[in-house]
């Protein structure tokens, strides 16, 4: 069989494109590895690791190589030529045979190719030492819906100029790989659009290598996106006067409104220019919205280009390999001014200049004002076009008849102000001989007797004025009359309300009577009262006189009713009281107060976490929120001085449990007055503890009170008690040092709780003491191991997930000042959409028989998974496979995360001795190993070697 040591030399010398050849086969097709689309994408050390575990693929993928290079044999081992070495490699490999002596034939072949490889090394590096600023202008394309690539096309300097060969530029595909550290201000999907035309300006001394762990990838080069927009090296591309040609969804609007652009590869605020009818308007700027305003000048005219030179449009436009959109230099396009003024628009300035006769003392002069008016700062065509078009309008070749009834009416003011001048006649000549226009007008007489129409009607108007100044005032004499009438309308009113206040007054005084009878009966009660009570006391006095022994004062003590019931009222009324209160505080506490909708929990958590603890990983802070999110109980585990306390602190204060102070919030500021409202309580057990006395606290039978043993615990549990299913926040108990007392005597129970899906939810604190326990509460336990600490037991690691960190110098960690980072609210909603319980996915192929295989090796452990724990591992593999980063190794986020979930649930179950324990144990971390199960295998290789040193006694803890 096949070693993936040996598949792995043969991958390294099989060319690229002949190995994605080879595998993309039919006879290959129905093996697959997870995580990858097909196998040519899988990296070749990856490849090797599987594929050498199936010798089927193995013998496949060898005769394939084999025909590939010709059926090369042992006969060709002297005289292969050093490009045929991967076909008698495989030749070698299908029949087990000693590959040394092909292997010193290829190593001399390659010599002159070293050597010629580090002479043409020497070259590149001198190029990488260039500091030249250049500007590179490309494309970016969005690969694999996370990886942004910038494909560089022209170099600018001055000059445009096409990369003559981008693959040797920037290999191995022409292209650099844009990428953002998770805490930058500015990431990849802010800055650039997908298929965006950018231009970027840097040196080779910018680029760096682009690898994934140790390996190189076929982009070879990178860029940070962040320092290349800080230091202004993303430009406009109108700073190289280059302008993308956009369409819109809509004929162009002219009128200033908002016109919705198609193309959505462009940055905005980037200057574009409009295609319309193969003609370019612009540039006009892009908005936030996508779209542009295009609004015509005051005369009435739109700034328009056309080709230089003859050219046709789509001849000045610059190419790219890709489909990115239109672009063009304005060195290539001739400017021109186009006229967007409607005839409505035309003709209503025409009728402005006509009407406007102020200091014109001949109709020469109003014709010259018209015509300097709407016909100045444009161009000549366009005016000579404009004076075209009126003069048709006056003489009726326009059929617009609500053109020419405007045109007629004012024409007809100028008749009557200048009707005895010939020169205005003949200017307007033309008009009268039109008969459709002349008939509107009619004739100058016409006009004329208009006018004096127009006066009769001014003196018949002179009469209905005065008519109308008579009437005004018999109305004003009339209206005085009517003000007499109201003021006795008033008077009416106000006797009207003093008879109602009277009979008002008189049911009064019978409710007055009634109520004094009412007093009398009261009385007599009162005094019946104090008979009965003068009765008791002397029955009582009578007791005690009567007691001659100390019989008879017990008996007086603990007679009846009368001790029991005043301690039974006094403990009600507390307890009604003491619940009103907290029914108060679950108001604030389930409150919008301090919820931001936006917010992306993990990014958020990740980047802040890592202020504190820098050495964490991505992954490392997510395994940790999926644990609390989905645990009832998460445990942290470790040495002394790990950071397991303060982690648990970090998390509380991020997540916002610790109730920020808000000073506009007066209601809060008196809650903690009186009461702990936090939403996270640090609980430190103590050694001897035995049952929730210890850890709540109990009730007390003789003061029928609780008496609490933790108030901030006990008030945090109370306030959920009220909160219910409205619980709103997180809430946090912290466990510290949780094992100095047996975990499943003081938190007995809280077990059931554990399931989830457990029907009782209710904790029992004693007589008519019962909480309800929401969904929000969550327990973090910290524990030792040493001599001073209790055991967990099998049903308690059944129901946690325990963490274990590493053993990090102090130096690593950074010293935890709350007051340096805010905090934020989050809501448990937010939390657990994120981290929480989902749909369970199933597992792919791969992954179902790897799983197989480590419950088959842990049988020989004598370990099992139980049904809760199988259930708790799937779930956090749901969530985590889709939230992981691939290790630095290239292990997919799937793989990853069911190592994360075996080394956290599995494997804290590992307690035996005996030297074939030991064996069956290392069998294991050779299969977590082969699998890429980087935590496990580690967990494991620590717990040999201190069973080694322990008589073989191997455990977890």
């Amino acid at each position: 069989m096949l070693s993936a040591e040996n598949l792995l030399e043969l991958l390294q010398v099989l060319p690229d494109d002949k190995r994605k050849k080879l595998l993309l086969n039919s006879k290959l097709k129905k093996y697959s590895i997870d995580g990858y689309r097909t196998l040519k994408n899988v990296p070749i050390k990856v490849l090797s690791t599987y594929a050498a575990k199936s010798s089927l693929f193995c013998q496949i993928f060898l005769d394939l190589i084999i025909d590939e290079y010709n059926n090369l044999t042992t006969k060709d081992s002297q005289t292969f030529a050093v490009d045929e070495y991967p076909g008698i490699l495989a030749y070698y490999f299908k029949y087990g045979m000693d590959i040394a002596p092909i292997k010193i034939r290829y190593e001399a072949l390659t010599v002159p190719i070293k050597i010629e490889k580090e002479s043409s090394q020497q070259e590149v590096e001198k190029v990488g030492n260039d500091m030249t600023m250049k500007k590179y202008l490309g494309y970016v394309l969005k690969q694999n819906y996370y990886y942004y690539n910038f494909y560089p096309v022209y170099v600018f300097d001055n000059k445009i100029e096409k990369i003559t060969s981008p693959v040797v530029d920037f290999p191995q595909k022409g292209n650099i790989n844009l990428f953002s550290q998770p805490h930058a201000q500015h990431k990849c999907a802010d800055v650039f659009q997908e298929n965006q035309v950018a231009l970027i300006e840097f040196s080779q001394n910018d680029l760096l290598e682009n690898r994934r762990g140790e390996q190189l990838n076929q982009t070879e080069k990178k860029l940070d996106v962040d320092e290349l927009y800080n230091r202004n090296r993303i430009h406009f591309l109108r700073d190289i006067d280059l302008f993308p040609v956009v369409h819109l969804a809509a004929k162009l609007d002219f009128s200033g409104a908002s016109n919705l652009v198609l193309e959505d590869n462009i940055q905005n605020s980037e200057d574009v220019l409009v295609e319309e009818n193969s003609t370019l308007y612009g540039p006009y700027k892009l908005d936030s919205n996508h779209q542009i305003k295009v609004s015509k000048s005051q005369n009435g005219t739109i700034q328009c280009w056309h080709p230089r030179f003859n050219k046709s449009l789509d001849e000045c436009f610059l190419t790219f390999e890709s489909d990115v959109g239109k672009y063009v230099f304005r060195s290539q396009l001739q400017i021109f001014h186009k006229d967007v003024l409607s005839d409505e628009e035309l003709l209503q300035g025409f009728a402005r200049v006509l009407k406007d006769k102020k200091d014109i003392d001949s109709p020469e002069k109003v014709v010259n004002n018209y015509l300097c008016s709407v016909f100045s700062d444009v161009d000549s065509s366009i005016r000579e076009e404009r004076k075209e078009k009126i003069l048709k309008f006056i003489e009726g070749k326009k059929a617009e008849s609500q053109y020419s009834k405007e045109i007629a009416s004012v024409v007809a003011g100028l008749f009557a102000e200048y009707g005895d001048n010939g020169e205005l006649r003949s200017v307007l000549e033309s008009a009268l001989d039109d008969s459709e226009f002349s008939s509107r007008i009619q004739s100058l007489d016409i006009v004329r007797d208009k006018v004096k129409n127009e006066q009769g009607k001014l003196l018949e108007l002179q009469k209905e004025i005065e008519n109308a100044q008579k009437i005004i005032e018999d109305a004003t004499q009339k209206k005085k009359s009517e003000g007499i009438n109201n003021e006795n309308q008033k008077r009416i009113e106000e006797l009207t309300q003093q008879v109602e206040q009277y009979e008002k007054i008189a049911d009064l005084k019978s409710e007055i009577y009634y109520l004094e009878k009412k007093k009398e009966d009261v009385a007599q009660q009162i005094k019946n009262y104090k008979g009965i009570e003068a009765k008791v006391e002397n029955a009582i006095t009578e007791k005690f006189q009567n007691a001659q022994s100390v019989n008879g004062v017990t008996d007086i003590a603990f007679d009846g009713m009368l001790a029991e019931k005043m301690l039974q009222a006094a403990s009600t009324w507390r307890i009604e009281n003491s619940n009103d209160n907290y029914k108060k505080l679950a108001e604030i506490t389930t409150s919008d107060i301090w919820t931001n909708t936006d917010l992306n929990v993990a990014d958020f958590l990740v980047n802040n976490v890592q202020l504190y603890r820098p050495t964490y990983t991505r992954n490392d802070i997510l395994n940790i929120s999926i644990c609390i999110a989905q645990n009832f109980l998460t445990v942290f585990s470790g040495d002394p001085g790990t950071g397991k306390t303060s982690i648990c602190n970090i998390f509380a204060h991020i997540l916002g449990l610790t109730m920020p102070e808000t000073s506009e919030n007066k209601s809060i500021k008196k809650a903690k007055e009186n009461y702990y409202i936090n939403r996270y309580v640090a609980v430190s057990v103590e050694r001897g503890w035995t049952s929730k006395r210890d850890f709540i606290g109990y009730y007390n039978p003789l003061s029928k009170q609780f008496e609490a043993a933790n108030k901030q615990l006990c008030d945090g549990l109370r306030i959920l008690n009220q909160e219910g299913r409205a619980s709103k926040y997180p809430f946090v108990v912290l466990l510290d040092e949780a094992n100095l007392s047996p975990m499943e005597y003081y938190w007995a129970d809280f077990m059931n709780a554990c399931d989830l899906d457990s029907v009782t939810k209710y904790l029992e604190l004693g007589k008519d003491f019962e909480l309800k326990i929401p969904q929000t509460l969550r327990f973090v336990a910290t524990i030792n191991n040493d001599h001073t600490t209790e055991l967990l037991s099998p049903r308690l690691l059944d129901r946690a997930f325990i963490i274990t960190l590493p053993n990090n110098i102090y130096t690593n960690f950074v010293e935890v000042d709350f007051r340096n980072v805010p905090s934020q609210a989050v809501t448990w909603s937010q939390f657990t959409n994120v981290f929480g319980r989902k749909k369970i996915d199933e597992f792919s192929d791969i992954i179902k028989e790897i799983y197989e295989k480590l419950c088959n090796a842990l049988r020989l452990l004598n370990l099992r998974i139980s049904p809760r724990s199988e259930k708790a591992i799937r779930m956090y593999w749901t969530t985590a496979q889709k939230l992981f980063e691939a290790a630095s190794d290239g292990t997919d986020p799937s793989i990853v995360a069911l190592d994360y979930a075996f080394a956290q649930k599995v494997l804290p179950q590992i307690n035996g001795s005996g030297e074939n324990y030991g064996n069956n144990l290392v069998k294991l971390e050779n299969l977590f190993k082969m699998n890429h199960f980087s935590k496990c295998a580690s967990i494991i290789e620590d717990i040999c070697e201190r069973g080694r040193n322990s008589m073989n006694y191997y455990q977890y803890f």
